[in-house]
């Protein structure tokens, strides 16, 4: 996974040593639909970044379309130019199972460090992989707006 991949940051944020401002502060309870709190931080996440869950329960569970400041039981991917990240959130979605399984420690959870070097995705060509991003994400966007009904 690390062929795609332009940058990984791990979030340092954390809320309690934020004040109120315009950055909104992204943790586990945010990314799962809890109320916004924007900080003080320094935005070091954009919407097209993968963010995945490093850290507790949730750990190895991905996202994409978030901007603001990470906190620190996150880690953020920018793929490089030539990799859709949609199709790169896509597939780790796709596979968030497998990571669940094969790539967390297992007493306290958390994504093994080297989990980049050795987790592998198969690139096509830039096309085929926005093509392939674009059709899962408008069907998730259908699943998510089906389910609200």
């Amino acid at each position: 996974m690390g062929e795609v991949l332009q940058k990984q940051i791990k979030g340092k944020a954390q809320s309690e040593k934020l004040s109120i401002g315009n950055v909104e502060y992204l943790d586990a309870a945010r990314l799962n639909g809890e109320n916004i709190f924007l900080s003080n931080g320094i935005r070091d996440v954009n919407a097209d970044d993968i963010l995945i869950m490093w850290d507790g329960a949730s750990a190895g569970k991905v996202y994409i379309g978030f901007e603001g400041v990470l906190g620190s039981t996150l880690k953020a991917y920018t793929t490089k130019k030539e990799v859709s990240s949609k199709f790169v959130y896509q597939y780790l979605s796709a596979n968030e199972d497998e990571i669940f399984r094969k790539y967390r420690t297992p007493n306290i959870p958390h994504v093994i460090k080297n989990f980049t070097d050795i987790f592998n995705i198969p690139v096509p060509c830039l096309a085929e992989q926005t093509t392939i991003g674009t059709i899962f994400s408008t069907l998730d966007t259908l699943l998510t707006l089906h389910q609200r009904e």
